[in-house]
């Protein structure tokens, strides 16, 4: 088994010197090749065109392997290894939707729920990870703990979001939605969403099923008249801010 797994790594590290044969030796020279390959791959996966994806996973592979210094061993060690480097360059702009072959954050909103989604990372087959967050803890959730963890493949013809949208949409159907527990909604309202969420409207529901109710306030369900119901929650607004400033948050 040992010499077998020696051989197909030899064999990978011939075809990585080949492929890095006519690349860049220096390193914004080969960044620029691993980007380029995901805009290769990108073009590739919607054309269907298997060929031109293998190559390009192959080139960003090449790359990395060549920026490394000539190895794959340690490519991932750390934030200043070759592979995270090449990773963090080619991942899409927070709220984005990657390409295929890119790491990345955005928002997809199925049947009325929203998902923010983390999808990659890596290239290629192995690279297609969709993990769903839910955003609105007070709807219903393809998962009680408003998390759920799906590893898909390539789509041809498809975005990463319709990819997303079709996952999600299909768990629904199969699983049907759930409320989220307690305790993970109040484990959730107490972390603070990434900064490019800020703009959507409606703004995040992220209130935690356990109201803490401080002394000189009093929780009250009511239902009012919808005429009426505008000043109960601006009452309920101006509550919220002075417990904050109570607290100094």
């Amino acid at each position: 088994m040992k010499k077998t797994i020696s051989v197909q790594r030899d064999e990978r590290d011939e075809l990585m010197a080949r492929l890095a044969d006519s690349m860049p030796g220096y390193r914004a020279g080969l960044l620029a090749v691993a980007r380029a390959a995901v805009d290769e791959l990108n073009a590739g996966v919607m054309a269907c065109d298997d060929a031109a994806v293998e190559l390009a996973t192959g080139r960003y592979q090449a790359a990395t392997w060549k920026l490394n210094g000539g190895t794959f061993f340690g490519c991932q060690a750390d934030q200043d290894a070759a592979g995270c480097v090449i990773d963090r360059l080619c991942s899409a702009a927070p709220g984005d939707v990657p390409c295929w072959g890119q790491a990345g954050q955005f928002l997809i909103e199925v049947e009325g729920l929203r998902a923010l989604v983390d999808f990659g990372g890596g290239i290629g087959v192995m690279g297609c990870h969709f993990a769903f967050n839910a955003v609105d803890l007070d709807s219903p959730f393809i998962s009680e703990t408003g998390y759920r963890s799906n590893f898909d493949r390539l789509r041809g013809g498809m975005t990463v979001d319709d990819v997303a949208a079709t996952i999600f949409a299909a768990i629904l159907k199969e699983k049907q939605p759930k409320m989220i527990e307690p305790e993970s909604r109040d484990r959730l309202a107490s972390y603070v969403l990434p900064d490019w969420t800020a703009g959507l409207v409606p703004p995040p529901r992220r209130e935690p099923a356990t109201v803490d109710v401080p002394k000189g306030f009093a929780q009250v369900d009511v239902v009012l008249p919808a005429h009426r119901a505008f000043i109960v929650r601006k009452w309920a607004a101006d509550a919220q801010a002075k417990i904050k400033a109570a607290r100094g948050c």
